[in-house]
Parts: structure tokens; C-alpha cells; sequence
């Protein structure tokens, strides 16, 4: 056999959970050499040093482990706030568009005003063989009418 078959053994020896038939192969093995006692003997006092399973010590709180995970987790988490409006001020939007409307609605009105309402039509005609001049407002003259033309 296989020098690992017979760690195996060892192992199910220390664990109780070895047969009959395999106690007495592991005790021929161990009674041909000196070194197999040998590594016999390690492996019993490593397998001492290791807690088993009735040992309290290594029996883990799955809860406590659980919530520290979780708490972990929430810390790592960007916390989502919605902002709302105050009451306060909530009634005024629909009145500050209202409000803009029109001062949209005034600007835009002065506006044509300004640019319309400086200039003003003047209709000029000449009669039978009459001639006319127009003088403009700022002083100069256009043009001699006679009866044919006409200056708007």
C-alpha cells in the first residue's frame, strides 16, 4: 500500500472511525519501522493541538457574524435623500410662471412699441401740374412730387 493510505488511517484512527480490518493494517504498518511510529506520533500530537468540533471556542455565532456583515453593507451604501419643497413657497411656483408669462408679454409688447411707433406713415400726393418737396422730420428733403408720382 500507499504511505498515503496509511496517513489516512492515522486520521480515521484519531477521528474513531476506523474498522477492524483496518486497525490491524495500520498496526502491521506501524510495528515494520521506527519511522512509521514516528510519524504516528506527529500526527497525534498535531491532530491534540487542533480543536475539534466539541470544543466551544471555535463554534461560530452565524447570527452575529450575519449582522456585522449586514451592518458592513448598510454603511457602504450612499444613503438616498429626496428633497421635497417647503410648504412655504409650494403655492408660489404657479404664480412665479404666471408672473414671468407676463413680463414676458409686457417686454415683448413695449418692445414693438419702440421699434414700430418711431416710424409713422406719411402719404404725399401732387395734384394737376403741382409739385411737391417733402421735408422729413429730422429736416432734410426726400424728393419734387409732381402729379404722376406718388410718396408714401
Amino acid at each position: 500500500m500507499e504511505h498515503q493510505t496509511y496517513i489516512t488511517l492515522l486520521v480515521k484512527q484519531l477521528g474513531e472511525q476506523l474498522t477492524s480490518e483496518e486497525t490491524t493494517l495500520l498496526n502491521n504498518w506501524l510495528n515494520e519501522s521506527e519511522d512509521h511510529r514516528r510519524i504516528a506520533d506527529d500526527y497525534r500530537l498535531i491532530w491534540e493541538r487542533i480543536p475539534v468540533e466539541g470544543n466551544p471556542k471555535i463554534q461560530p455565532d452565524l447570527d452575529q457574524a450575519f449582522d456585522r456583515l449586514m451592518g458592513k453593507i448598510r454603511a457602504a451604501e450612499p444613503e438616498v435623500v429626496t428633497m421635497q419643497p417647503a410648504l412655504k413657497t409650494a403655492w408660489l411656483r404657479p404664480l412665479m410662471r404666471a408672473a414671468a408669462a407676463v413680463l414676458v408679454l409686457t417686454v415683448s409688447i413695449w418692445g414693438y412699441q419702440q421699434y414700430m411707433g418711431g416710424a409713422s406713415m406719411l402719404t404725399v400726393s401732387a395734384e394737376n401740374l403741382e409739385k411737391k418737396s417733402i421735408t422729413l422730420s429730422d429736416g432734410t428733403v426726400k424728393r419734387q412730387l409732381n402729379q404722376i408720382s406718388r410718396a408714401i
